[in-house]
């Protein structure tokens, strides 16, 4: 008789941690899937473009030109940031074909927008001096390990074996 009181003042007990809990409140409207990862797109371009500003030392003759670039960019890649939010195309469900034609879709848009900003560049490199030049050169590749070329400049990494462990191709080859 003990035993089963022992048992029903347990399951008594524990009887709580079994039930289920309500469920929680709905959230507010939710931004829509990448609208943060747009957000943060849009804070590392002004970072780039700032940054990009101080390295060049763009002169006060060449503000004009710079505010230019600027505008010229942002206004070439402003379908994509009114995209920003949007639930991406489902092309799971569809069809190999279809599936292609949006993708080609796609690169055919960023192909013009690309094209845009290769304009843009273009005319504020011919205003700048040759060493701002220099060192536009190596902006736009700042973010790859490897540089423009996918080989990595300078000393390589390896494990302790002596195995190659950075990128490029590994040494005497």
């Amino acid at each position: 008789m003990r035993k089963f009181l022992l048992a029903a003042a347990a399951m008594a007990l524990a009887a709580p941690a079994f039930a289920q809990s309500p469920p929680p409140p709905p959230r507010g409207p939710h931004p829509g899937p990448g609208a943060i990862g747009c957000a943060v797109r849009d804070g590392k371009a002004a970072k780039f473009l700032a940054r990009a500003h101080d390295r060049l030392k763009i002169s006060g003759a060449q503000e004009a030109a710079w505010s230019q670039f600027t505008v010229a960019v942002e206004t070439a890649v402003k379908p994509l940031a009114d995209d920003c939010g949007k639930p991406p195309v489902a092309l799971k469900a569809e069809p190999l074909p279809d599936r292609l034609a949006v993708m080609e879709g796609l690169a055919k848009r960023h192909l013009v927008i690309l094209e845009q900003i290769q304009a843009a560049v273009a005319t504020l490199y011919d205003r700048l001096t040759p060493e701002q030049q220099a060192v536009a050169n190596h902006l736009a590749f700042h973010h790859r390990p490897g540089g423009p070329d996918g080989v990595q400049e300078g000393p390589r990494k390896h494990d302790a074996e002596g195995q190659h462990a950075g990128y490029g191709p590994p040494p005497g080859r």
